[in-house]
């Protein structure tokens, strides 16, 4: 952007003399905008304590806006005044605070999901997972087979494209009878 004969990253998203402006007028602290280092995680570390959690995330999305607005600039559109970058670093912090506050009802809200974990298998036994994608824009459905042993080792799996059934459940059973055909190959295991 101003036309640098070596732009690093850290020039790129801090140093460049176009970019001063838009740290000062942020409301940054002073020595954040004049911090001289020579590395982007040198100047992220050094920043850190000196904000609190909401002004670091202002910080970052600053980062992520200016670093936006100058590959625009180098793909040939129009550069993006000073004042709209610091503008949409804040709406988009904004927006983030009100995501994250609704997840935040919402996971209080719902009772809490029983933790599962793989349990390990009597030994000789084997486990069969099965499972169906369906794609809409293609109309496609992929079903795939893992069979483990008792220390959760694979033995064998498969996928395979098929036609779409008329139902989630025809797909599972489907994926289900192929595993059952893939049996035969695991060389006298137990299920």
């Amino acid at each position: 952007m101003c036309n640098a004969s070596l732009e690093s990253a850290l020039h790129a998203i801090k140093n460049c003399p176009k970019l001063k402006p838009i740290f000062s007028l942020s409301g940054l602290p002073q020595v954040i905008v004049d911090w001289e280092g020579i590395s982007c995680l040198d100047w992220l570390k050094s920043t850190l304590p000196k904000l609190n959690r909401e002004g670091f995330d202002l910080f970052l999305m600053l980062l992520w806006n200016v670093w936006n607005r100058r590959n625009k600039w180098i793909n040939n559109t129009e550069l993006q005044p000073d004042i709209n970058v610091i503008l949409k670093a804040w709406n988009l912090l904004s927006e983030f605070k009100q995501v994250s506050n609704l997840f935040a009802c919402l996971s209080r809200e719902t009772p809490p999901r029983r933790i599962r974990k793989w349990c390990k298998l009597a030994q000789g036994l084997i486990k069969i997972n099965v499972d169906g994608a369906f794609y809409h824009k293609s109309h496609k459905v992929d079903i795939g087979v893992v069979v483990r042993d008792s220390n959760g080792m694979a033995l064998g799996g498969m996928t395979t494209q098929i036609d779409p059934p008329d139902t989630v459940e025809s797909t599972e059973a489907y994926a289900f009878t192929q595993a059952i055909r893939l049996l035969p190959r695991m060389d006298g295991t137990k299920c």
